[in-house]
């Protein structure tokens, strides 16, 4: 597998990106909710036809995305590793240093 961060704005709890996996563009929105102090994504194709929404982000946990958009047949998945140990992921500035979003998929020679 190949992991690919992709560059989210720290401390920034609202924001959208167009980014690609494999050819294939996604257009994400990634949001902080302050009620429940987590972070939610929200995955477009590249028409916006299909959204994958109520995609809960936690550290460690990866979201497959084989079978859900059109034209993608790929064994990538999208989540949060962590980066600096013991730094709590349930605020807005998570994703200041201590944890990064990332697409992964095979590769080749895998």
């Amino acid at each position: 597998m190949k992991y690919y961060e992709v560059s989210v704005i720290p401390s920034i709890p609202d924001q959208e990106f167009t980014t690609s996996l494999n050819g294939l563009i996604l257009n994400v929105r990634l949001f902080f909710a302050t009620t429940t102090k987590l972070w939610w994504l929200q995955i477009s194709d590249a028409d916006r036809a299909v959204t994958l929404s109520q995609i809960c982000l936690r550290p460690g946990v990866w979201h497959r995305l084989l079978g859900k958009l059109p034209g993608y047949a790929g064994a990538g998945a999208i989540g949060v590793a962590r980066l600096r140990p013991n730094d709590a992921f349930g605020d807005v500035n998570a994703f200041s240093g201590s944890f990064g979003l990332f697409l992964c998929d095979e590769v080749e020679g895998d």
